[in-house]
């Protein structure tokens, strides 16, 4: 199909990189962000961190916007 692309995104090593293997899916939606700016805006989800994050693990939102971030860095422009 040429509808659809693949993109290799290192969410797990870019989420190691912050000290936790658990944020890997906050590098593949940053990835995800960059790839698709139509989507929803990353400030919108940097601000939902707040909202859809329980209390008790707010504590990791610098955290996981850190590797939002560098999920975001990490990808280039999909060729049409």
């Amino acid at each position: 199909r040429s509808d659809i692309s693949i993109v290799d995104v290192a969410a797990t090593e870019l989420s190691l990189a912050e000290g936790t293997e658990r944020g890997a899916n906050m590098a593949a939606l940053g990835a995800l962000l960059a790839l698709s700016p139509g989507l929803v805006s990353s400030e919108a989800v940097d601000a939902a961190l707040d909202e859809v994050i329980s209390a008790r693990n707010r504590v990791h939102n610098p955290v996981n916007r850190k590797i939002l971030t560098s999920g975001f860095s990490s990808v280039s422009a999909v060729p049409a």
